[in-house]
């Protein structure tokens, strides 16, 4: 890691793992891609329950960010304890 990296990565852990999590993958990247995606699917291939889509994205991109959030701490933290040891 560069030392704005590092300095990046300490500003993010001062939030706190669930909070970011949550904030950063759950609400903005899960509900905004699940939102975006819906209309998209709709758009190239619409269906007459238009309302099921988003009601699925809704519940599995979200899920999906908690599980890709996870994966970005633990590897943040990984990165930064290694290049603070140094």
């Amino acid at each position: 890691m560069r030392e704005k990296q590092i300095e990046k990565w300490e500003r993010i852990r001062k939030v706190g793992k669930s909070k970011y999590i949550f904030h950063t993958w759950v609400l903005k990247n899960g509900i905004i891609t699940a939102i975006i995606w819906s209309i998209s699917m709709q758009l190239i291939e619409p269906q007459e329950k238009w309302f099921v889509r988003p009601l699925i994205a809704l519940l599995l991109f979200p899920i999906g960010g908690i599980l890709t959030g996870n994966l970005v701490w633990n590897s943040g933290e990984r990165k930064y304890k290694r290049n603070k040891s140094i």
